[in-house]
């Protein structure tokens, strides 16, 4: 089990200078720009993971992982100069459970020719929508790889493997802007890899 913060020290920020009509650049809640609300972007998370390696050529690993990602601060260039807002919200990549699984297995053929097959899983909550207190739907995804070894009688190893990515080509939407999509999951990909090894 593991926690992990992080968290936003100092922040930029734009004011007006008074009566010389120009502006100074500041860190908000301190200084010349001690009225302004600090700036705070903070991100928490708690991940659970349980993991067995080889043994009888499986090996499996689980991961859960609660997270919570608030801010007030835009950035140096966001809205009203990069000015705090006064209350802190949910940020646009807030995801807060993701699960992940992955299995593999690995067959002995023959002395010298070996097969692994393996099966990977993601699960992600949604993020939250701007436009009221909902979030997009739940990201769910699942990866697949087969390869071949070949021992050569010089010790040589030959690996023929493939991949595919998103095997069901699940199309859930990825981010969103005023509840219209901006992107969606990438579309099912296969690859194809040679590798010899001397």
């Amino acid at each position: 089990m593991t926690y992990t913060r992080r968290r936003l020290d100092d922040a930029l920020a734009t004011i007006a200078e008074d009566g010389a009509g120009g502006f100074l650049i500041v860190n908000p809640g301190a200084g010349p720009a001690a009225s302004l609300p600090k700036a705070t972007r903070t991100y928490d998370a708690v991940s659970v993971e349980l993991g067995r390696s080889f043994w009888d050529g499986w090996q499996a690993q689980l991961r859960y992982t609660w997270s919570r990602l608030q801010w007030n601060y835009t950035g140096p260039f966001g809205a009203e100069g990069g000015r705090p807002l006064s209350q802190s919200r949910l940020l646009g990549a807030d995801r807060p459970h993701v699960f992940k699984a992955f299995a593999s297995k690995e067959f002995t053929l023959t002395r010298k020719l070996t097969l692994n097959a393996g099966l990977a899983y993601l699960g992600a909550a949604g993020t939250p929508r701007e436009a009221d207190s909902t979030r997009t739907p739940w990201v769910h995804t699942i990866d697949a790889q087969l390869s071949a070894r070949y021992g050569t009688a010089d010790q040589h190893l030959v690996t023929l493997s493939i991949d595919a990515f998103n095997v069901l080509n699940a199309q859930a939407v990825l981010r969103e802007e005023t509840l219209l999509p901006l992107q969606y999951q990438a579309p099912r990909q296969l690859r194809l890899g040679v590798r010899y090894a001397f």
